[in-house]
């Protein structure tokens, strides 16, 4: 039996709807349909309709630290009981200068997550053609969140 395209998405709108969730996911590749199919599992799963000015937020690497999107991760929301991060930009992680801090940041907070916040990487920059099956990484563990591989190794 031949294997649907689509089932790294299935699977994950199948965990984001019974919630076992990994504290953050990386989305690789630069197809937009996956990409909006994902966070369309998101909002309908995790973020009910009137909280979502308070629960979704969206950053950019380049405009805004590591650091301080963990920071945000890790307080919890007054107003909402769950929050998604959606961040771009991945490729700045990879750019001049070191990024250990960066990795490093992202590995304790993957440690030792907020259980009520989910971070989505989202590296487009990476081109998969035709190969949607590697399309989304779990960083369940510091072992696959530290230094470069974790957003190399699906491309």
């Amino acid at each position: 039996m031949a294997r649907s395209g689509f089932s790294q998405t299935e699977r994950f709108e199948a965990e984001i709807s019974a919630r076992k969730l990994n504290p953050a996911y990386i989305l690789v590749g630069d197809e937009a349909f996956f990409r909006r199919r994902c966070r369309d599992a998101i909002l309908k799963h995790l973020i009910p309709t009137d909280l979502r000015e308070f629960s979704l937020y969206d950053f950019d690497l380049a405009e805004t630290g590591v650091g301080e999107i963990l920071d945000r991760a890790r307080t919890p929301s007054l107003m909402a009981p769950f929050q998604v991060f959606f961040i771009r930009g991945v490729k700045a992680l990879y750019g001049r200068g070191s990024h250990k801090e960066d990795f490093d940041a992202i590995e304790q907070y993957v440690k030792n997550p907020n259980p009520d916040a989910l971070l989505i990487f989202i590296a487009d920059h990476i081109n998969i053609p035709a190969d949607v099956r590697r399309m989304i990484c779990r960083i369940k563990s510091a072992s696959n969140a530290s230094g470069k591989p974790w957003a190399n190794s699906a491309a």
